[in-house]
């Protein structure tokens, strides 16, 4: 994912679980390349390190209100439809995340243990107040995102502090820009957190590679942010001829992700070699995107693991791969 810039305003901060990576290249013919001069193939597992993320969106309008059932709403209008992140020192890390990510997720990431938030709004005038409160129940519609809000706390003098434990005759509070901090939380593997092989992926396969440094896989939406690398959870239709198992993996989609391809020689190693942890894979040939000769490509018997080169009209088995950050 690339970092965007962020216009202004509001601010979400989350910390979540992250990990140190190593790493490989994966260029766009499905090669790969050393990043690094240690072997990529003596990394399978990654030591989880903790760091705090910031989460930061922009709105240039909104109000806290009090809605039809009579709770207090915070309600976000001309939204950034795009959550930034990047993590506190001494990790350097940044990615995006979308609104709807967020509000997809906000049951499972939080579950019955709804986050506290520093809201630091400012009025029409410029001023800032802030307020400490409960946020629930988040809900996106085409224009507005809205938060059931409790208030804990509120800076004294701001209108908002009448409203922290007692009802308001008028709660409503109109403003201009808002900045909203959001307490911690830990996100699995396939909700963007620390991987380690055998973990179940964002595409619903497993991760079978996890890497310390960025890698680069141009056929990947993650193109040169990518950390590891996770296989399909099923092989792709029966034995084909190469001609058809490159299209046959690029044209596979998982869990609503349709970046995957053909691993590389290397790719199809790694997966040999995690076979156990992958699960699924037959005892019998796969094929690579690696070509050799013209007309030819290189395979791996899942059955031993050897590894050789056959012609293009041979019938093997397809695994797709994809990569991600």
């Amino acid at each position: 994912m690339q970092l965007q810039r962020v216009r202004s305003s509001i601010v979400v901060a989350v910390a979540i679980a992250v990990g140190v990576f190593s790493g490989w290249q994966i260029n766009g013919d499905s090669s790969r390349s050393e990043t690094t001069s240690s072997s990529p193939t003596n990394v399978t597992a990654v030591e989880a390190t903790v760091a705090s993320w910031l989460f930061s969106h922009t709105s240039s309008d909104g109000e806290i209100r009090t809605n039809s059932e009579g709770s207090l709403e915070l309600v976000l209008r001309k939204f950034d439809p795009h959550v930034t992140a990047f993590t506190d020192r001494p990790f350097r890390d940044a990615r995006i995340e979308t609104v709807e990510w967020l509000v997809h997720s906000w049951n499972e990431l939080f579950t019955d243990n709804p986050p506290n938030a520093v809201l630091v709004e400012h009025d029409p005038e410029g001023e800032a107040q802030s307020v400490v409160v409960e946020l629930f129940r988040p809900v996106l519609t085409d224009r507005e995102l809205r938060f059931i809000v409790k208030v804990i706390e509120a800076e004294a003098g701001s209108d908002i502090a009448e409203m922290a434990g007692t009802p308001h005759a008028d709660p409503v509070r109109k403003f201009e820009a808002v900045s909203l901090f959001i307490d911690d939380v830990s996100l699995s593997c396939a909700q963007g957190g620390v991987c380690v092989v055998g973990d179940k992926g964002p595409g619903g396969g497993v991760v079978f590679y996890a890497s310390k440094w960025n890698f680069t896989s141009e056929v990947s939406d993650c193109v040169s942010s990518c950390r590891y690398l996770e296989a399909a959870p099923s092989d792709v239709g029966d034995p084909v001829e190469w001609d058809t198992a490159m299209p046959t993996a690029l044209d596979y989609t998982s869990n609503g992700l349709s970046d995957w391809y053909l691993p590389t020689k290397d790719d199809l190693n790694e997966m040999y070699v995690q076979r156990g942890k992958v699960g699924g894979l037959a005892k019998d040939y796969y094929w690579s995107s690696s070509m050799s000769a013209p007309g030819s490509a290189h395979m791996q018997y899942f059955n031993g693991g050897k590894r050789s080169i056959a012609t293009y009209s041979s019938l093997y088995r397809v695994r797709p791969i994809r990569a991600f950050s």
